[in-house]
């Protein structure tokens, strides 16, 4: 795996297939993410959907209809011809930030928080010494007491 990253990485662009099936614009490949990490210029032939929504926005992203044959040649010869130009492009301008486990699993817990009422800014234990010293409602205290 190490060496695909090397080689994505290293790659002038980077191109992602998906066949035109049903549902397929549902289809969110794990090579996507990988694809935007190594903050390469991706030509995309898939279904318009949930791949696009994720890439449309990074620089150097061609995005084509599998369908479309007339429109991948355009664009395949476009990014042939900004390599002969040495186009490069600013990989400050990816914005993939928002799509790291942590924010992903930070936005969760604010939702998951705002469902069950909590209010801001309070947080639950993150470690098993802070919830070994939460205090047993009553119920719990006495239906302990009962079953010993």
């Amino acid at each position: 795996h190490a060496e695909a990253v090397q080689l994505m990485q290293s790659a002038d662009a980077l191109l992602m297939l998906n066949s035109d099936v049903p549902h397929a614009h549902r289809i969110i490949n794990a090579k996507t993410f990988e694809y935007m990490a190594a903050r390469r210029p991706m030509f995309v032939v898939a279904p318009e959907g949930d791949v696009w929504d994720i890439v449309r926005d990074l620089p150097g992203t061609m995005l084509c209809p599998p369908s479309d044959v007339e429109r991948i040649k355009d664009n395949l010869a476009l990014i042939i011809e900004q390599f002969r130009c040495d186009v490069h492009f600013d990989d400050a301008h990816w914005d993939i930030d928002k799509f790291h486990r942590r924010q992903i699993a930070g936005q969760l817990a604010t939702l998951l928080n705002t469902t069950i009422g909590q209010p801001a800014g309070e947080t639950w234990p993150t470690s098993t010494h802070d919830a070994a010293n939460i205090e047993p409602s009553t119920e719990d205290t006495n239906e302990s007491a009962g079953e010993k």
